[in-house]
């Protein structure tokens, strides 16, 4: 009998603190709220997005979608999302459909646990 192991990615989630604190302080609580709102409004569409492609046959959806994650998530400071869907990129480029699947995946895992430490972000200004 054959001993079976499941792997499991564990990525590190980096959340600029410096980048919530300047929007905070350039925009005053309420505009930054709102930056951050508008944020995490279309940081959760466009991940719902990637878990939705039936096909990722159409690489220029792929490619728009990873675009506004990419501006979302560097807006609020999370980097490792904004670092995952430059990767996503790379992978579109390649035409190597089964590294672009697994990156989407990746993208999806690093997106949910992003947005759960920006949620549980101490300074957040609301």
């Amino acid at each position: 009998m054959q001993n079976i192991s499941q792997a499991s990615a564990q990525d590190a989630i980096l959340l600029d603190s410096e980048h919530m604190a300047y929007l905070k302080n350039h925009l005053g609580t309420h505009g930054a709220s709102d930056v951050i709102c508008k944020a995490i409004d279309e940081l959760s569409l466009g991940l719902a997005r990637v878990q939705n492609f039936g096909s990722i046959a159409d690489k220029r959806a792929v490619r728009q979608n990873c675009k506004a994650l990419k501006i979302a998530a560097n807006l609020v400071g999370l980097k490792s999302l904004a670092q995952v869907a430059d990767e996503t990129f790379v992978m579109i480029e390649t035409a190597d459909d089964v590294a672009l699947a697994s990156v989407l995946e990746r993208l999806v895992r690093v997106g949910q646990a992003s947005l759960s430490a920006l949620w549980e972000h101490p300074d957040l200004p609301f």
